[in-house]
């Protein structure tokens, strides 16, 4: 099995944006949920104009959608071991933090939601400074 392309890193990094994929439950018991069977079950009507993921509309987001359900050898292989949306972006509660585990072989594929509250900037802030080697935040990604 081959590494993930960028493409294809590129395309996991937009979906953890919408609020399918960060409120998605992974149950230990049960099998891991490929990146290809959420993609089959996403609506794409969930998007509007008002709540785009990642600011990408919603024409861009049915291509992302239809290149999973295009490359069902790759993305059947790529398995949702978990998601975290349990610590909070912003002070006011409104916006979480999501990151999730991704396998696709032998590789193990972190992605994050990107900056999304004035917690994770405060967080961007601190791991600029020389003297700290790990942000909270990172200490908590690493374990």
């Amino acid at each position: 099995m081959a590494r993930p392309t960028e493409e294809e890193l590129l395309i996991l990094n937009s979906i953890v944006y919408t609020d399918d994929f960060a409120k998605l439950k992974i149950n230990p018991s049960e099998k891991d949920v490929s990146v290809l069977e959420w993609a089959l079950d996403f609506k794409i009507n969930s998007i509007d104009n008002a709540q785009k993921p990642g600011e990408i509309s919603r024409e861009e987001f049915e291509n992302i959608i239809y290149t999973i359900k295009s490359n069902p050898d790759v993305y059947d292989n790529m398995y949702i071991t978990n998601v975290d949306n349990s610590q909070y972006a912003n002070e006011s509660g409104s916006q979480r933090v999501t990151n999730a585990t991704i396998t696709y072989g032998n590789d193990t594929i972190i992605v994050y939601k990107g900056t999304g509250g004035d917690l994770e900037w405060r967080d961007n802030g601190e791991g600029a400074y020389s003297n700290i080697t790990d942000t909270a935040q990172q200490q908590r990604a690493l374990q």
